[in-house]
């Protein structure tokens, strides 16, 4: 059997956005990331077999949250592997939005972060293979209608089995760290 023929991938693509050079940027953005997911999966090996899809996680107050999925599979490997990555994009203007970006200049976003995923992990009681001690400034994340989700790659703290550990952060509980410009904001609701 030829394994380089057992390989599908679905770019997203923005096309409901009024806002041609934002949906430009975006789809530019998009087909990037992608291509690098590839890339790091090493597609085109006849020895590999991709499949990669994507999740519209947000599409709300001009905010769109995608997760992009390339699962690959090496012929004689004991499984596969998951990578995603994400983006976080407001549809006027094409921004992707790190998660800094999401905060007040200099508030302290990464404990309050941190602590909670610290919490979730013992209260979920989700095995370890290194030791959590706090999230990168430019964590990945990707947001829902009332959270934000922060993750971490297959292996980079917990074994294959657990998967891509995903840690949902309510949006509510970072209130005093969000910045009026931020697209966080208008997904708070009214005090």
């Amino acid at each position: 059997m030829d394994f380089s023929l057992i390989s599908a991938v679905v770019y997203p693509q923005v096309t409901a956005v009024r806002h041609k050079r934002g949906r430009v940027r975006m789809n530019r953005l998009l087909r990037r990331k992608v291509r690098e997911l590839l890339r790091l999966q090493e597609y085109g090996r006849r020895d590999v077999s991709v499949w990669g899809d994507n999740v519209t996680e947000l599409s709300a107050s001009g905010i769109l949250s995608i997760v992009m999925n390339v699962y690959a599979y090496r012929r004689q490997a004991a499984h596969g592997l998951t990578l995603r990555d994400s983006v976080t994009m407001n549809v006027q203007s094409g921004h992707n939005y790190r998660l800094a970006e999401l905060f007040r200049p200099g508030a302290d976003y990464i404990t309050p972060i941190s602590e909670e995923i610290k919490r979730q992990i013992k209260e979920r009681d989700l095995p370890l293979i290194a030791e959590f001690n706090q999230i990168k400034p430019n964590q990945p994340y990707f947001l829902r209608e009332d959270n934000l989700v922060i993750y971490f790659a297959t292996y980079e703290y917990t074994p294959y089995y657990v998967g891509l550990p995903e840690f949902p952060i309510p949006f509510t509980m970072l209130r005093s760290l969000i910045d009026e410009k931020s697209p966080l904001y208008r997904f708070l609701p009214p005090v």
